[in-house]
């Protein structure tokens, strides 16, 4: 469930269930040695996990295990900004407590929750636990979804996120996904590498999971295109191919 081909990753999410991770936002300073606890309601009966972690304004420096055993053997550090986790133990675990800590270095000022996203630019995020069957039928393997979450107060909220468009590159039509920490106004501006605006969508859109569909014909061009989401809150910009 890797892919070597980092820019312009597609893949497959295959399961509708999801394990929530969640981590306590705080505000960094840069030069700040940071360490993000992670934990989760939902892990039970958790035999393996797996992710790509990307970070903005942070650079990782170490991982340590406390629920689940995880050290540098866990840990693929594709560059400064992106890592890949990867976990699985014989005896499976359940833990409402802190599960692994990251240890990265602030680079800017901001805050934890701002700096941190679980993406499927390398490896899906998937979490694989185990459901018993029907009596003397033993049990079956389950694959989770893997999302992150904030706590700020009392409160967990979802982390906005803009995907890696699917296809991509693309011929006809692309799918390009976001999530929204909270309903409202958002805006999709799609750039030529001159900076030139191609296309401009504006809409309304729901908490969680949103996909626009753009079909080529509406940007008569081809070659490399920059697409950035913006809400009251959040902004990110990620590249798409247009081929003939």
């Amino acid at each position: 469930t890797a892919t070597h081909n980092v820019i312009g990753a597609s893949t497959e999410v295959r399961s509708s269930n999801t394990l929530l991770l969640e981590l306590n936002d705080r505000a960094v300073k840069a030069g700040e040695l940071v360490e993000v606890a992670f934990s989760s309601k939902d892990f039970r009966s958790v035999s393996g996990l797996q992710m790509t972690m990307e970070f903005d304004g942070l650079t990782f420096n170490d991982v340590a295990g406390r629920s689940i055993s995880m050290g540098a053997s866990n840990v693929g550090v594709i560059r400064e900004d992106m890592i890949t986790i990867s976990w699985n133990t014989i005896t499976e675990v359940s833990s409402s407590e802190d599960l692994f800590v990251i240890t990265a270095l602030a680079t800017r000022d901001g805050n934890v929750s701002e700096m941190i996203r679980v993406t499927d630019r390398v490896i899906i995020p998937e979490a694989y636990t185990s459901t018993t069957l029907s009596a003397g039928q033993g049990s079956t393997l389950e694959i989770n979804n893997i999302e992150l979450g904030i706590r700020g107060g009392s409160a967990i909220v979802s982390v906005s996120e803009l995907m890696q468009n699917e296809p991509n590159p693309f011929k006809a039509s692309t799918l390009i996904s976001f999530n929204l920490a909270t309903a409202g106004k958002a805006t999709l501006t799609i750039r030529d590498v001159a900076g030139k605006v191609i296309r401009t969508v504006n809409g309304e859109y729901a908490e969680g999971l949103n996909t626009i569909t753009l079909d080529k014909s509406e940007l008569n061009t081809v070659g490399v295109l920059f697409y950035t989401l913006e809400s009251e809150e959040f902004y990110d910009t990620k590249k798409m191919i247009v081929v003939e």
